[in-house]
């Protein structure tokens, strides 16, 4: 697709209340009421969290989590981050430099993962939010 100047509808999300939204670099997130996430643009790093590095030109499902109740998105550069309804604290996508708080940018294990993952010991308090 080309640039616009003109804002358009994100096809595929007009049909359920969107609540958070998120853009990166060059991908973007929305989570819906129902705390579902979705995910496009470009999928290079595992930045969209939908298990793969494919670039998708429409919304999709991040279906690692799926049934966890999401309430809020942020997107970096190249990774993405969210928090759980019980305060809980997931990323995905680039970690050369351990910005995903994963613990293994040193080790060299994981560079970058396309699917979300539990950021242990960090948990936000959901009544602050």
């Amino acid at each position: 697709s080309r640039p616009r100047a003109d804002p358009r509808s994100v096809q595929g999300l007009a049909w359920e209340e969107v609540v958070a939204v998120a853009c990166g670099r060059a991908h973007s997130l929305a989570v819906r009421r129902a705390g579902d996430v979705y995910a496009w643009g470009h999928g290079r790093l595992g930045r969209l969290g939908t298990g793969t590095m494919q670039s998708l030109d429409q919304p999709s499902l991040v279906v690692a989590l799926h049934g966890v109740k999401i309430t809020a998105v942020a997107c970096g550069a190249a990774h993405s981050l969210c928090i759980d309804a019980a305060g809980g604290v997931w990323a995905w996508g680039d970690n050369r430099h351990g910005q995903l708080g994963i613990g293994e940018a040193e080790t060299g294990r994981s560079l970058c993962t396309a699917n979300p993952r539990s950021i242990e010991g960090l948990r936000t308090d959901p009544a602050s939010r």
